[in-house]
This record gives C-alpha cells, sequence and structure tokens, in this order.
C-alpha cells in the first residue's frame, strides 16, 4: 500500500471514529474512543426510513440519539454508565439563547479572573500516558 492510500485510509477509518466528532459542536465535547462518529451514524439514519425509532442500547455520549433527532426520527439511548448518562442528557437538552449567552458570560469571567489571579492549576494525578487523551497530532 502506498504512503497517499494509507494516508487516505487512515483519514477514512478516523472519519468513523470519536475523532471526526471534534469538530461537530456538542459531539465533541468529550473524546470517547469508542463513540462513532456523526457521519457513521448519519449516513446509517440517512440510507433509513424517515420517522423511524432508533434504539442505541450502549449510548456512550448520545451520538445516535442526537443525530436521530437531527434527522427527525425518534432516538433512545440507554447507557449503564452514570457519568455518560448525565452528558448524553445535557447534549440532548434545548438551551435558550439567553441560558448559553450566560453561560459564555460566566466562562469568561471565570477566565478573565484565573488570568487575572494567575491562578496555577493543578497538575494532572499521575497515570500511564495521560496526556494522549488531551494531546492531538495532525
Amino acid at each position: 500500500m502506498s504512503n497517499a492510500q494509507s494516508s487516505s485510509s487512515t483519514r477514512q477509518n478516523a472519519d468513523l471514529t470519536f475523532k471526526l466528532n471534534r469538530h461537530h459542536g456538542r459531539h465533541g465535547w468529550l473524546r470517547l474512543t469508542p463513540a462513532y462518529s456523526v457521519k457513521l451514524v448519519s449516513e446509517i439514519l440517512a440510507a433509513s426510513d424517515r420517522g423511524i425509532r432508533v434504539l442505541d442500547p450502549f449510548s456512550g455520549t448520545a451520538t445516535t440519539p442526537l443525530c436521530a433527532a437531527y434527522a427527525d426520527d425518534t432516538g433512545t439511548g440507554v447507557e449503564i454508565n452514570p457519568f455518560l448518562t448525565w452528558l448524553g442528557n445535557a447534549k440532548l437538552a434545548t438551551y435558550s439563547s439567553a441560558s448559553v449567552r450566560a453561560a459564555r458570560e460566566t466562562l469568561s469571567r471565570l477566565i478573565s479572573e484565573a488570568i487575572r489571579e494567575n491562578t496555577k492549576f493543578v497538575a494532572p494525578p499521575l497515570m500511564h500516558n495521560l496526556h494522549r487523551w488531551w494531546i492531538q497530532s495532525h
């Protein structure tokens, strides 16, 4: 396989995983490595009848129910992990313009205060290769 083919294949495989979700609004809120990409789920839904009901028994971060909602389908996710259940519900919620504006203002104020006070951030806990979860290669 040539380098161009390998690069193309790698890029196509990345389009099916969480890596593609990083730039898709709510889908990019958390890097969950076993997550399916928005592209994959959207393509499956687009090939289906409209108005279907979708059940995702291992919903994770709710990619499938959220894509179903975007496609005017009904999506139900089931997840055993309490944090992922909370995150999925947060991603599926509807937020008013006023609440989004208030959140932006609050975050902006907190960031400004941290910068002004020269806040020192606590080092992450010692874990094997912890930075691989945040450092992204291009």
